[in-house]
């Protein structure tokens, strides 16, 4: 397909992923943006759409690279805080704790477009290829190699506990209210708080780290 007349790539791009991202947060269901909403709303044709995306899925994944930027560079800050923090002041717990806690918030802050994140990879099959070198490869690589100073399992658990950890988060973070109370036997915030002291203590089992009361002494197990 020839390229549309007169123009400028950077900044037609730009205002077709952001009129995808207002067709998405109008959308009640998580599926893939139609491309001729988005061109209406863009004010660009159908064809130009289709000149810079080859599909519907093409362009979704355009409008989650910025969750995927941010979600890196946190990553990318909690890795190193895990792989530097040897402060006597920042034990294991702590630096898992705050690393898993401050994750679970990001997904609660992203849970919009997290949703569209996890429909589109359950509708293929997997994650899209293009995101797993960075994010189930490269990524978990790097966090176990942090974690790995910190806690006493072998490498590829600790890997495999990272997965497992953004699974859950991911799982929690996109749970409604009403599915938090049923989960909880709780209501309102109480739910919430729950849910979150929780997913630590979870990622705590997993990488077979002492448990604290809340005087702060270890639990034997």
């Amino acid at each position: 397909m020839a390229r549309p007349a007169n123009a400028d790539s950077a900044e037609t791009i730009a205002r077709i992923i952001a009129a995808a991202l207002d067709e998405l947060a109008q959308q009640d269901e998580p599926t893939a943006p139609a491309l001729r909403a988005v061109a209406k709303r863009a004010g660009v044709g159908l064809g130009t759409i289709q000149y810079y995306f080859e599909s519907k899925e093409t362009l979704l994944e355009a409008c989650l690279d910025g969750y995927h930027e941010r979600l890196a560079a946190l990553a990318g800050s909690l890795t190193s805080s895990l792989k530097h923090g040897d402060s006597p002041s920042n034990t294991a717990i702590d630096l898992v704790d705050a690393a898993v806690t401050a994750l679970f918030a990001f997904a609660r802050k992203e849970r919009g477009l997290l949703r569209f994140r996890a429909a589109a990879t359950f509708s293929r099959g997997e994650l899209a290829p293009l995101r797993q070198r960075d994010f189930m490869g490269g990524l978990s690589e790097l966090a176990a190699d942090a974690l790995a100073a910190h806690v006493n399992v072998p490498l590829l658990d600790a890997r495999l506990a990272v997965h497992a950890m953004s699974a859950t988060i991911v799982r929690f973070a996109l749970m409604s209210d009403a599915e938090v109370g049923w989960a909880t036997g709780l209501s309102g915030e109480a739910a919430h708080a729950a849910m979150s002291a929780y997913v630590p203590r979870a990622a705590r089992r997993l990488l077979r780290l002492p448990e604290q009361s809340e005087d702060g002494l270890e639990i034997k197990r």
